[in-house]
C-alpha cells in the first residue's frame, strides 16, 4: 500500500514529502465534475479543523490518516464509502492518536497514541486500537508501516540511553530491533515494508560515532541490512515508500544542511536514481509508489509552494494536471500531497480546496471489477438478558463494513462482526451490515435479537406472625419481600382473597369475632409470585375469663381479681387501658352466655 510517513518531533528526520499545510476538512461531500469524475473530502472528524491523509488501501476503496477533534487533539482515522470518516480512539491514558500508515488490505491502521510520550499501537475493527510494546520500558515508539495485511509492522523505538532503533512487530516475536548498519552506529528508523513484510525501508546512520546524517537503507527479512547509496553532491538519504514487492523505493536525497533536495527512485538494478523535476522546481520528494512501482507520486517545490507531483516513466507533471488530463475536474483545488492504490486507479491525499487545507479521494474508474457479494449474513438469535451476542457477515471483495440496529449505525462497527459483550433489552432489534468496496455496495439479510429478561419470582424476607388479640383491638399483620421488579401484594383470609387488601400491611382497626383465623399474603412480579407463611389470628372469649370451658360465677370472680390489680388481661375490649368501659365490655359478654 503506498503511504507517506510523517516524522514525529523525536524522529530527527523530517520528510520534505509530508511538510506544507495540515490537511483540513471533511464532510464526505462530494463535487460532481462536468467531466464524469468526481473529487471527494474526506477526513474532518466532528468540532475538528484539519485532517491529514497517509495511506490508502490496495483497492483504493480505504483511506487512513489523523485528524484533530474539539479542542485540538488528533485522533488516528479511517474512511470507507459505507462508513465515511470514523475516529479510530486512543490508547488507554492516551490523550492523542495518530494514524501513520495502513495495511494493504485496508484492515489495519498502525500509528502512535501518547500522553508524556507516544507509544506504537495497531488497530483492527476486531481488537480495536492496542499496544504494540517497546523496545525498552518506559520509552517512546511510533509505527510507520504496514505489510499488506498487516500482521507485520515496522517503525521506530527508543532505549533509555535514548538510542533510536528500527524494528520489525509481528505478533508471535513481538517488538524485534532490526540490525545496525554498520557496528556502533546503531540509530536507525524503519518507515515502510513490503506487501509480504519481508523487505523493510528506513534510514540507518553510517558514519560512527558522530550519527550526524541518515542513510537510506533496506533490511530483508534473514535481518541483512544494505545501504541504497546517494545521489551524487549529497550527503543524506531518507526513502519514503515501497511498492508491493520491495523492488522499489522512493524518497529524497539532500545536502547536509537540507537545502538542494532531489527525489530519487531505487531499485537493485539501477541503484539511486535522481527523478526530474517540474520546470522551476528549486526541489523535490517522493514520498509514494503505486503497489505495482509504475507511478511516483511526492512534491516539487515551485517558488515558495509545495507542489503535488506524479512521475510516470521518464515524465512528471503536477498532480492538477495529471487529474485534469483523466477527466477530473480541478476546479478550486490545489494540491500538496498524492497516493496511490495498486495499479494506480485511484488516488488520494493533501490539498487546499477554495481556501480550505483538505484531504481529498478520486477514483479513474479504471480498476473496478465489481461490488463486494455476501455469502452468509447474519443469524437471528434469542439469548437471556447479559448473555454475549456477536453477529457476523460473510463477504468476498470487501473493504469497507457498516452494522446498524434498526435503522442507525453503530459507531466503531466496521467490521466483519459485531460483538455485544452483555445483552440488555435496548440492544433487542434488527441487525445488518453494509459491506463495500470502491465499486459499490451492498447490505446483509436482516437478523433479529430477542433479548429474553432475566426474571425470578420475588423472595420473602419476613412472614406474618401468629397474633393473640380480643374483640375491638387493633391488629395489623405485616410482610416484607424483595424482587426485580414493582411487587404486588393481595392478602388471603382462610385460603380466600380479601378484596382490596394490597397493601404491604393488613391492618384490621376493630376485630370481630369473626375475624379469627389464618392470614397470608401472595407476592408477584412479573416474573411470577410466592405466597407467604399462615399467621393465625386468635381472639379470646372474654365471658369465658377464666378459660375453664363454661361461663359462671367464677369468671365473675376471675374478671373483677384481674381487674383491682390493673392486670393487662383485664383489658377486655382492647383499648390500651383497664377501666369501667371494660366491666361493661365483659358483662355484655358475660350476660350473653358466649364470646
Amino acid at each position: 500500500m503506498a503511504h507517506a510517513i510523517r516524522l514525529k518531533k523525536s524522529t530527527p528526520i523530517i520528510t520534505p514529502c509530508c511538510t506544507g499545510s495540515l490537511a483540513l476538512g471533511i464532510l464526505a461531500a462530494s463535487f460532481a465534475t462536468s467531466l464524469g469524475q468526481t473529487i471527494s473530502e474526506i477526513g474532518r472528524l466532528p468540532g475538528g479543523t484539519w485532517a491529514f491523509c497517509s495511506g490508502i488501501s490496495d483497492d483504493g476503496a480505504v483511506v487512513a490518516g489523523d485528524a484533530d477533534v474539539t479542542g485540538g487533539s488528533p485522533r488516528a482515522w479511517r474512511w470507507t464509502q459505507a462508513t465515511g470518516t470514523v475516529a479510530l480512539g486512543m490508547l488507554p491514558g492516551a490523550d492523542h492518536s495518530y494514524g501513520y500508515a495502513m495495511s494493504g488490505n485496508g484492515l489495519t491502521v498502525v500509528g502512535a497514541s501518547g500522553r508524556a510520550y507516544d507509544v506504537a499501537h495497531r488497530w483492527t475493527a476486531q481488537t480495536g486500537m492496542i499496544a504494540l510494546g517497546s523496545l525498552a520500558a518506559g520509552q517512546p515508539c511510533f509505527a510507520f508501516g504496514a505489510s499488506r495485511d498487516g500482521s507485520v509492522i515496522v517503525g521506530d523505538g527508543y532505549y533509555a540511553s535514548g538510542t533510536q532503533r528500527a524494528f520489525r512487530w509481528t505478533v508471535a516475536s513481538g517488538m524485534q530491533p532490526l540490525n545496525a548498519l554498520i557496528p556502533g552506529a546503531a540509530h536507525s528508523v524503519g518507515l515502510s515494508v513490503s506487501a509480504d513484510g519481508n523487505t523493510t525501508f528506513g534510514y540507518c546512520y553510517n558514519n560512527a560515532p558522530s550519527l550526524l546524517y541518515p542513510q537510506a537503507c533496506r533490511w530483508t527479512g534473514t535481518g541483512s541490512v544494505s545501504s541504497l547509496g546517494l545521489l551524487p553532491a549529497t550527503t543524506m538519504s531518507v526513502p519514503n515508500a515501497n511498492d508491493a514487492a520491495g523492488s522499489v523505493a522512493v524518497g529524497y536525497a539532500a545536502q547536509a544542511d537540507g537545502t538542494h533536495t532531489k527525489a530519487f527512485k531505487w531499485t537493485a538494478a539501477t541503484g539511486m536514481v535522481a527523478l526530474p523535476e517540474l520546470a522551476g522546481s528549486a526541489g523535490s520528494s517522493a514520498g509514494s509508489v503505486s503497489g505495482d512501482g509504475t507511478l511516483l507520486g511526492g512534491t516539487c517545490e515551485v517558488g515558495t509552494q509545495s507542489v503535488a507531483c506524479i512521475w510516470n516513466g521518464n515524465s512528471v507533471q503536477d498532480v492538477g494536471t495529471y487529474l485534469t488530463v483523466h477527466g477530473v475536474n480541478t476546479s478550486g483545488w490545489t494540491f500538496s500531497g498524492v497516493f496511490f492504490n495498486q495499479n494506480g486507479s485511484v488516488l488520494a491525499g493533501n490539498g487546499m480546496h477554495n481556501g480550505a487545507s483538505t484531504c481529498w479521494r478520486v477514483s479513474l474508474g479504471t480498476s473496478c471489477t465489481g461490488s463486494p457479494t455476501i455469502s452468509t449474513g447474519p443469524t437471528s438469535i434469542s439469548v437471556p438478558e447479559g448473555s454475549p451476542v456477536s453477529f457476523t457477515v460473510a463477504a468476498s471483495g470487501a473493504t469497507g463494513y457498516q452494522w446498524y440496529h434498526g435503522s442507525s449505525s453503530i459507531t466503531g462497527a466496521i467490521g466483519p462482526a459485531l460483538t455485544i459483550n452483555a445483552a440488555t433489552q435496548p440492544d433487542a432489534g434488527t441487525y445488518y451490515c453494509t459491506v463495500s468496496n470502491q465499486c459499490g455496495s451492498i447490505s446483509s439479510s436482516t437478523a433479529t435479537l430477542t433479548v429474553v429478561p432475566t426474571c425470578a419470582p420475588p423472595t420473602i424476607n419476613e412472614d406474618p406472625i401468629d397474633t393473640n388479640a380480643p374483640v375491638g383491638s387493633r391488629v395489623e399483620l405485616t410482610i416484607s419481600a424483595s424482587g426485580t421488579g414493582a411487587l404486588h401484594y393481595q392478602w388471603q383470609f382462610n385460603g380466600n382473597e380479601m378484596p382490596g387488601r394490597i397493601e404491604d400491611t393488613l391492618e384490621i382497626l376493630s376485630i370481630l369475632a369473626s375475624d379469627a383465623g389464618t392470614y397470608r399474603c401472595v407476592v408477584s412480579d412479573d416474573c411470577g409470585s410466592v405466597t407467604s407463611g399462615e399467621a393465625i389470628l386468635t381472639i379470646p372469649c372474654a365471658a369465658d375469663f377464666n378459660a375453664d370451658g363454661g361461663i359462671d360465677g367464677a369468671d365473675v370472680e376471675s374478671f373483677f381479681n384481674a381487674w383491682e390489680i390493673g392486670d393487662a388481661s383485664a383489658d377486655v375490649n382492647g383499648d390500651g387501658g383497664v377501666d369501667g368501659s371494660d366491666i361493661e365490655a365483659f358483662f355484655l359478654a358475660w350476660s350473653a352466655g358466649g364470646c
